[in-house]
């Protein structure tokens, strides 16, 4: 894992290796620096890659190794995308395969599923591939992909056994991110666009700053500032 400060462009530094084979999520303390990462090993079987059990490291600021607070006992499929969140009380959320795991702290050994309705679904979800939770309400917002590739964003209210969508048939959406707000943010991939969406109103809004100009968006996030970085993964020269 690497710290790149942008105040100095020359400045990298490598903060977390140590222990670590294949890191999936990281989730950062703004506060405190600490850093909690999911990692996950491989295994191949007959030349076929399988993904094998995850676990959390917990990284404090400085420290030349993790400490693993999180062993996880379920099975992570090839091909499922594993995100990791923490809430106001350092709860962690883990989402993957087809549900969302919550680990209580502070010593994270008892745990509960929070969401896990998708393999009900007519279109056979893959999964989360973004979350949100509100730290006021304790409700859960996901950005979840049907195996049609078409996204859409649920709302998963506090001790809900079911959750609501809000917006659905999201083409090509890869990633999500909320500002201060609760305002939704997504990338999608077919005409490059950058949108907003409101889960209170139900308001969605087209950045038309990024209009023609996002090449295949991957990952996008807000900084303290309130500005938007939006990762490409470029497909022309």
């Amino acid at each position: 894992i690497q710290r790149f400060v942008p105040e100095n462009n020359q400045s990298i530094e490598t903060v977390a290796k140590l222990g670590l084979y294949l890191p999936q999520s990281i989730w950062v303390d703004s506060n405190t620096g600490n850093m909690y990462i999911i990692d996950i090993t491989i295994f191949n079987v007959n030349h076929q890659l399988h993904y094998k059990h995850y676990r959390v490291q917990y990284w404090q600021k400085n420290a030349a190794i993790g400490k693993i607070i999180i062993n996880g006992t379920d099975v992570v499929l090839v091909n499922k995308v594993l995100r990791i969140e923490l809430d106001a009380d350092l709860n962690i959320y883990i989402s993957y395969n087809l549900f969302v795991r919550k680990w209580f702290a502070p010593d994270y050994t008892y745990r509960i599923v929070v969401t896990g309705q998708w393999k009900n679904s007519v279109d056979n979800s893959i999964g989360p591939i973004g979350m949100y939770i509100d730290n006021k309400t304790f409700d859960l917002y996901l950005f979840v992909i049907a195996y049609t590739y078409k996204g859409r964003i649920e709302k998963w209210t506090y001790g809900s056994q079911n959750g609501t969508v809000l917006l659905s048939s999201l083409p090509g959406a890869k990633t999500m991110t909320v500002d201060c707000n609760i305002n939704i943010y997504f990338a999608t991939t077919d005409h490059q666009g950058l949108y907003q969406f409101n889960p209170l109103t139900q308001k969605l809004n087209f950045i038309t700053a990024a209009r023609n100009d996002l090449d295949n968006p991957s990952a996008i996030k807000f900084d303290r500032d309130g500005n938007l970085y939006v990762l490409e993964r470029k497909q022309k020269n």
